[in-house]
């Protein structure tokens, strides 16, 4: 099982790497529980999911992500995250797409280059018109060396040009509960659960996922 501070995403323990993959009907399911059998003290934690790739990428002209993802079940006070990272000792670069379940059209965009965990980075909330977290959705980032795009079911929704990674960076998607530090996102109505009996299941869905160099 992962210990320590690094295996947790605010109040969220992820997953440890060897935990088996949820496939039903072709769309992989990452999982988010309100009951975390290895809380230190019951009730402490959620526990979460997390993959990542093994392959790592760095744009030598372009590289196109997509994902078509969707939170079927819209409990306010998730995160469910499509992005692009990497550590670099105490700093990291980061592209990040997160959909916020406080609204059910809720999307944070936000980019790191080169930044301490003490930064917040370059977020931004998005409106996309008809946006609907509960419904599958086309996701795509673009990065190449000077840009990222971002776009939601083929529309373009935010352009940066300033701080942009350089890479390597692996490819992850994430479903958790974040802590009160990130108000956007948090819920306080969404709580650990001290027992199995009260133990409470949400999905993150991916549909598929693909990787396109330009």
């Amino acid at each position: 099982m992962p210990h320590g501070a690094g295996t947790f995403l605010g109040r969220t323990q992820l997953r440890p790497p060897a935990a088996p993959l949820n496939v039903v009907n072709g769309v992989l399911r990452l999982q988010l529980d309100t009951y975390n059998p290895t809380a230190l003290s019951p009730g402490d934690s959620f526990w979460g999911s997390e993959i990542v790739s093994r392959h790592e990428y760095t744009p030598s002209n372009r590289l196109t992500f997509r994902a078509r993802a969707r939170v079927p079940q819209l409990a306010p006070g998730m995160v469910a995250a499509f992005f692009l990272y990497r550590l670099n000792q105490a700093t990291r670069d980061e592209i990040d797409f997160e959909i916020l379940t406080n609204a059910p059209g809720g999307i944070l965009t936000n980019v790191f280059r080169n930044e301490g965990f003490a930064s917040p980075g370059s977020p931004r909330p998005e409106s996309v018109p008809g946006f609907m977290a509960s419904e599958f959705n086309d996701f795509e980032l673009e990065w190449s060396r000077d840009r990222v795009r971002w776009s939601v079911n083929g529309r373009l929704i935010r352009e940066e040009t300033v701080g942009v990674p350089e890479g390597p960076m692996s490819l992850r998607f994430n479903l958790w509960a974040p802590s009160a530090d990130f108000p956007s996102a948090y819920n306080p109505g969404l709580q650990p659960a001290a027992t199995a009996a009260e133990n409470r299941q949400f999905f993150y869905e991916l549909d598929f996922v693909e990787v396109r160099a330009e």
